[in-house]
């Protein structure tokens, strides 16, 4: 990968916040891994697209980065089902079905984390909708969709997915 950072881009959405995730090594009946999640704002002034340093911590394993889909302007650059299928999962299975333009990658748990990208922002509430019909023909009706919200409410940096390539040469 000629220049790694090029994720940055891709997964362009709240440019003020960013989630974190640390596992805990436990995982609960299901085989959802265990941890702690929060969001933490950017200091004044900076963007998360241009924070170099977060974005190679990302890739190089030290500090996950989630990121959140949907804009101050209540749009969004992609989106993603969370399919909350863990044990046996066949992600082949999934490839085979998604035959829209989606993107697959492995949830840290052994899910799926389902993509679609868009070169221009669409409004995060029509997402939402094809979102939820896409899941239905996939046959993953009710899984959770990102963005999560339609709109942001003031004050409120939204909802994040874990980014995929955490630890990218050693998955």
């Amino acid at each position: 990968m000629k220049d790694r950072l090029f994720i940055r881009q891709v997964f362009k959405g709240n440019e003020n916040a960013y989630g974190t995730y640390v596992p805990s090594g436990e995982v609960d009946s299901r085989g959802k891994a265990k941890g702690s999640c929060k969001t933490l704002p950017l200091p004044e002034g900076e963007v998360l697209s241009e924070d170099e340093t977060l974005w190679k911590n990302h890739l190089d394993g030290v500090q996950s980065i989630g990121v959140i889909p949907i804009n101050k302007q209540h749009e969004c650059f992609w989106g993603c089902i969370d399919i909350d299928t863990y044990k046996g999962f066949d992600h082949r299975q999934l490839l085979k079905r998604a035959e829209l333009p989606f993107t697959v990658f492995k949830s840290k748990s052994g899910g799926a984390h389902v993509y679609i990208f868009f070169k221009n922002p669409v409004k995060a509430k029509a997402l939402r909708k094809k979102l939820d019909k896409a899941a239905s023909l996939l046959g993953f009706k009710g899984q959770e969709i990102f963005p999560k919200q339609s709109e942001l409410p003031t004050g409120f940096f939204g909802n994040y997915v874990n980014t995929p390539y955490f630890n990218a040469d050693n998955p």
